[in-house]
């Protein structure tokens, strides 16, 4: 995403860890690099300031933090999903994601309003991990899903004076209970 910003003349600055490659993305597409972990709010405050700092304004946050450990909740051994690996996930992904997108929100709050209004905007791309990761369990759970989901259906179907019509997609029942 950071690619094509630039390509077409925005100025940009990469957040991310002090271990990643962000550094030398960063120096390969001319743009600055603030180290930083978004599961420490002290950090993630700082770095989007020192950001601000380097690019003289924030009109745009890319927030595209997002780390996608696959395991089974419990396995066939009975192993169980690692509660701290869980912890660390929901600390990326929703705190870290969150604490960005506020303390961006909080500096294009300052902006002056463009045409309509808007003094920035915030995107979100970290669920792409979750079509790019591993896809076994996702076959399975979802075949799972439609199977219960066809059996309320049906059990609602069964009861006499009461239709339910097919579901697809989301587990929702719409019973029509008018005739009962």
């Amino acid at each position: 995403t950071l690619r094509r910003l630039v390509a077409a003349g925005a100025k940009g600055a990469i957040l991310d860890l002090p271990s990643s490659d962000g550094e030398a993305v960063a120096a390969d597409l001319g743009v600055a690099f603030v180290p930083c972990d978004v599961t420490d709010p002290g950090q993630v405050e700082g770095a989007v300031d020192a950001a601000v700092d380097a690019l003289g304004g924030l009109d745009a946050c890319v927030n595209a933090a997002g780390v996608a450990p696959a395991h089974r909740v419990v396995t066939r051994d009975g192993t169980m999903f690692p509660l701290d690996l869980f912890e660390f996930a929901i600390k990326v992904n929703l705190i870290g994601v969150f604490d960005v997108t506020r303390h961006a929100a909080r500096v294009m709050a300052g902006n002056e309003p463009g045409p309509d209004g808007e003094r920035g905007v915030v995107v979100h791309v970290e669920s792409i991990a979750a079509l790019e990761g591993p896809q076994e369990c996702v076959e399975e759970m979802l075949g799972e899903f439609t199977k219960r989901r066809q059996f309320v259906r049906q059990r609602i179907a069964d009861i006499e004076g009461i239709s339910c019509p097919e579901m697809a997609g989301a587990f929702y029942a719409f019973v029509n209970v008018k005739a009962h």
